[in-house]
């Protein structure tokens, strides 16, 4: 009634199909490479949010099993640290976790990711870290000590939590480490049922360099 539909653009569909019959071969082709292009931008969203190659180190205190990773060894002075943790089920009965207190970190801190772990907890920044200078003096440290249990999540088997923390030197620290090596551990303060009462879980540590 006078408008225009999608396909009227001023090429004749009759004209379009024609075109991907005689040039099958370079559709497919285009096509093909729209989609790798659009899986290279996903990954390389993922990528930026996620430590690449760098170390992990874990420990194993049935029915979880606790990591902890760093994105590299070798940092900048005064260049950010990506640290990546996770927490899984191990066994095969759903589980429940119980934390001793809630550190609500900024958005900007912390990235959480689960699977099979439902809660209306799992916004929270579960865990912690123990940073030491080639001395073993505690440079840094983010722990929770034994108070009463104030949230709770459940974890399916084979399920986790896994978040990261892009810690920022300017915001936790005075000044950004100083050149040198350090050692950073992995901590998870909670209790498990079933499993354990209220306990420690400390990864051992990975060494890393600023330069």
């Amino acid at each position: 009634m006078g408008g225009r539909s999608y396909l009227d653009c001023g090429v004749k569909p009759s004209l379009l199909v024609g075109w991907f019959a005689a040039n099958r071969r370079k559709a497919v082709t285009l096509v093909s490479v729209l989609i790798a292009a659009s899986a290279l931008s996903v990954y390389a969203w993922l990528s930026s949010l996620t430590p690449q190659g760098g170390p992990r180190v874990a420990i194993v205190s049935p029915p979880l099993e606790f990591w902890m990773e760093l994105d590299k060894t070798e940092y900048a002075y005064g260049e950010n640290v990506t640290i990546a943790f996770r927490l899984k089920n191990i066994s095969n009965e759903t589980i429940t976790v119980s934390k001793s207190s809630m550190d609500l970190l900024p958005p900007a801190f912390i990235s959480t990711e689960a699977s099979g772990a439902n809660g209306s907890y799992l916004g929270p920044f579960h865990f912690g870290l123990s940073i030491t200078d080639s001395n073993g003096t505690v440079i840094y440290e983010r722990f929770e000590g034994p108070y009463a249990a104030t949230y709770r999540f459940t974890v399916e088997p084979d399920g986790y939590v896994r978040q990261i923390f892009f810690w920022k030197h300017y915001d936790w620290l005075a000044s950004p480490l100083p050149k040198g090596t350090y050692q950073i551990r992995g901590i998870f303060y909670g209790s498990c049922i079933p499993g354990f009462l209220t306990s420690a879980l400390v990864t051992p540590s990975i060494a890393f360099i600023v330069e």
